[in-house]
């Protein structure tokens, strides 16, 4: 991988150069598609960070559960808190 200083050209304009950088365009796509999907939200912009605390073997847990799903850990934790919210929002309308 090439670390490349920034510059003031858009992504969309990044001209790819070998099938490594083709590889790593496509799944870094996919990979914020499917964060989106899973988290309802379109845009990195539209979200907002937050500092937790987590116990050490927690952490490897779900580290080791976002590697599996091959998302990021903030997406895992993002996921899962969407479905317990969804799953409270059920239970309250039963």
């Amino acid at each position: 991988m090439v670390i490349r200083a920034k510059s003031n050209v858009q992504r969309t304009d990044i001209q790819i150069h070998s099938k490594d950088e083709a590889a790593e365009k496509f799944i870094n796509g996919a990979t914020n598609g499917a964060v989106a999907a899973k988290t309802g939200e379109s845009d990195r912009e539209n979200k907002k960070p937050a500092m937790i605390r987590f116990d050490p073997a927690l952490l490897k847990e779900i580290d080791a559960a976002a590697k599996h799903e091959g998302i990021s850990r903030s997406a895992w934790i993002s996921s899962r808190c969407r479905r317990a919210l969804d799953a409270r929002k059920r239970r309250a309308v039963q």
